[in-house]
């Protein structure tokens, strides 16, 4: 059963002392929530769910030494807190504060800026819209104190407004309270039908580091078919990086996914918080996983700089000091070390602490002799006679070089995964293997290669689609906004969330084959036009794209529109190229390209379009755009017809068929990098790679199958059968 052993916290709102609001007829509404919440506690619990509720009767949680607000709503945190439970559910039922009686709505709050929180509303409402016959409703971001301090997904319901007589006239019967209680049960039973993807800190938990790590995170998909390899954010102080994705080819459940980042050889001394999030192929994301440590190397180095250099002849007088401290790699050691300075025994000394990796201060010299001075830090001393020294440790590494096969030319942010230890990169195009051993070598924008040792010291890569896209900047620009402009499908899912989606398997189709990619938005935050424009234009743009999903009337919103600037000659090729290429792949026809006028379109230094997908306002279309197999087959639609406009050779296709029960599930790889989850039917059709050999490979839930196959003529076709 999908519910077995899933732990949920249902919080019936108000209660006691605090009522909260009143219908009409006086129906209060703490006694519905209650009302509602027990039979939800009934309906989960029959389904095999362990279930808690935060009241069962008429109470507040108000005590003598804490009698206020604050109080009741920590009490409520307080026990998920101890629970750690999968889910948090609080059922409210909302008003209008002029007591409009014409108002009336279903309005689903989740936890601000927590993903997971944000899936599990979208299914509950998705039940409550489709449940009560209320044709309006929004999934909205909440600061509510019960959302804000819990540490699990947590959303808010407020499923109807009790100062709209006829919701009070039904809520005042238990046939209504339970008709509500079954769309709250219908959309948990959603939500954890799609598994939960969990993460575990591997890595060391040591808060600091005397080593640059490998960061290293065990992932499973409880319940699910597989975590989406295109679904892991990890960022690093708010940075996001690129971090490889380790699938398990046995049981997933069994946390044996990695997900791992080398931190570059040359990473600043200093406090690090790490944040991951993955997402499964159900579409479900994680919890946010939050890692805290400091590297910490110590001193083995100095580098003096003193003012003046050279002592003046005659008299006395003072220096200014400052000194770099440096650890074995050349890099400057963490804030806040303790140093001590000196000119010589029985001089006075000078404390302090590091800051910006160095150490100031000044010291007085004597009219005769020269000037030593000393400076400890970590247990190491330092000195100099007003001259620069220190010595270089850092470790003898076998030298590579690694070049582009096609134009000759280096290589850079090459990732070497496997025994052969670490990279330096601290000198831009430069690496350096540790040991020998099996080494797996790519870069962005290249076909990776494996080796049991590395044949030499020159090792050439393949680049995808011939470098075409290799250095080229993209802007994607996932439209944000009102809900009135953005649009919102009848059954509540967000227009602004589905485009972000969309932007974010794009980004990861194009950084694969090499380009850079700036989006616009990570967030729910909207940016201005004014500042789209600028952000485009500062970062020297190739190409802008606008992604939207907008709510559309009738049945010609059931095709993709694509739009440029009037007069763009690449902007109009642009947008029909790619427009070809969506009618041909998705299954909606394309209108034909056409003109618009839009801040970021005018301002855009770049040649820019506006990618208007199928209307999310259609019923059928929305149920699509909430799987994750159709989110990325609109992006890799996108990607094809980028790749459509940059000329890349309409070379060799090649079809997967997956021959399996739920076929649908298995997630398709290409050469262990490019990924499509198949239709129903099993297939999942890859576009423009070059003649020659090629991996297959499928997995789910842990469970793989590899062929190989040699691409040639237009189309090669494999079939794979677990």
């Amino acid at each position: 059963m999908i519910l077995d052993g899933r732990r949920i916290l249902v919080d019936p709102g108000h209660g006691g002392f605090y009522r909260g609001t009143m219908g009409r007829d006086s129906l209060e509404e703490s006694s519905v929530n209650l009302g509602v919440s027990l039979y939800l506690w009934g309906l989960l619990t029959e389904a095999g769910a362990a279930v808690y509720l935060t009241r069962s009767i008429d109470r507040d949680f108000l005590y003598e030494a804490d009698s206020t607000l604050a109080g009741d709503l920590q009490a409520r945190v307080d026990m998920a807190d101890s629970l750690q439970p999968d889910i948090f559910v609080s059922i409210h039922h909302n008003a209008q504060p002029q007591r409009e009686p014409d108002r009336n709505l279903i309005e689903t709050y989740y936890k601000a800026g927590d993903p997971a929180s944000l899936d599990l509303a979208f299914s509950v409402h998705r039940h409550l819209m489709r449940n009560l016959g209320i044709d309006a409703g929004e999934v909205r971001q909440g600061n509510y104190y019960v959302l804000r301090e819990n540490d699990v997904p947590s959303i808010l319901g407020e499923s109807s407004y009790l100062t709209h007589p006829p919701v009070e006239a039904k809520l005042q019967l238990s046939d209504t309270q339970r008709l509500e209680a079954e769309a709250y049960f219908l959309g948990i039973l959603d939500y954890f039908s799609r598994g939960l993807p969990r993460i575990r800190a591997v890595t060391d938990s040591d808060s600091v580091r005397r080593s640059v790590p490998e960061l290293t995170f065990a992932v499973a998909d409880d319940g699910g078919f597989g975590i989406d390899p295109d679904g892991v954010d990890l960022r690093i102080n708010g940075r996001a990086v690129h971090a490889i994705f380790d699938r398990a080819d046995d049981d997933a459940g069994d946390y044996r996914s990695l997900v791992r980042y080398r931190m570059p050889h040359n990473s600043a001394n200093g406090a690090y918080e790490v944040t991951l999030s993955v997402r499964n192929l159900g579409g479900n994301t994680s919890a946010l996983h939050v890692h805290r440590f400091a590297i910490d190397h110590p001193a083995v180095m100095a580098v003096f700089d003193p003012s003046p250099a050279v002592l003046p002849p005659g008299g006395a007088g003072e220096v200014h000091m400052r000194v770099r401290l440096l650890d074995r790699r050349g890099v400057p050691v963490a804030d806040g070390k303790p140093v001590r300075a000196q000119s010589g025994p029985g001089a006075d000394r000078v404390h302090g602490m590091t800051r910006d990796g160095g150490f100031e201060f000044p010291i007085r010299y004597e009219a005769d002799g020269s000037l030593t001075i000393s400076v400890s830090c970590d247990g190491e001393t330092f000195s100099t006679r007003l001259v620069r020294g220190g010595g270089d440790t850092t470790p003898r590494w076998k030298s590579i070089r690694v070049l582009d096969r096609v134009t000759g030319s280096p290589v850079t942010s090459v990732r070497l995964e496997g025994g052969a230890g670490q990279i330096d990169v601290s000198s831009p195009g430069r690496y350096y293997v540790a040991r020998d051993g099996p080494v797996t070598i790519g870069a962005p924008g290249y076909m990776p290669r494996s080796f049991d040792s590395l044949p030499g010291d020159t090792i050439r890569l393949n680049p995808w689609f011939g470098g075409t896209l290799i250095g080229l900047r993209f802007v994607l620009d996932p439209e944000a906004g009102r809900l009135a402009d953005v649009g919102m499908g009848p059954l509540g899912l967000s227009a602004a969330w589905v485009n972000l989606r969309v932007a974010h398997y794009l980004t990861g189709f194009l950084r694969t084959a090499g380009a850079d990619v700036l989006l616009t938005r990570t967030n729910e935050e909207v940016p201005t036009p004014q500042d789209i424009a600028r952000m485009t234009n500062r970062y020297g743009a190739d190409r802008y794209i606008e992604i939207r999903h907008r709510a559309l009337p009738g049945d010609s919103a059931l095709a993709t529109r694509t739009y440029h600037f009037p007069g763009s000659s690449n902007g109009s090729r642009m947008a029909a190229d790619v427009g070809a290429v969506l009618a041909r792949r998705l299954p909606h026809p394309a209108r034909p390209a056409a003109s618009l006028v839009t801040y970021p379109l005018q301002q855009t230094a770049c040649p820019a379009i506006v990618i208007d997908y199928p209307s999310i306002a259609d019923r059928t279309e929305e149920l699509r755009l909430d799987t994750s197999r159709y989110l990325r087959e609109q992006a890799y639609a996108t990607f094809v017809g980028i790749l459509e406009h940059y000329a890349v050779p309409d070379t060799c296709v090649i079809s997967v068929t997956v021959d399996a029960p739920n076929a649908g599930r298995w997630l398709i790889w290409i050469d262990d990098t490019w990924t499509l989850l198949p239709d129903s039917s099993g297939l999942a059709v890859f576009e423009r790679f070059a003649p020659g050999p090629h991996t297959v490979r499928a997995t789910h839930a842990g469970r793989s199958v590899v062929t190989n196959c040699h691409a040639r003529g237009d189309s090669t076709s494999v079939t794979l059968s677990p």
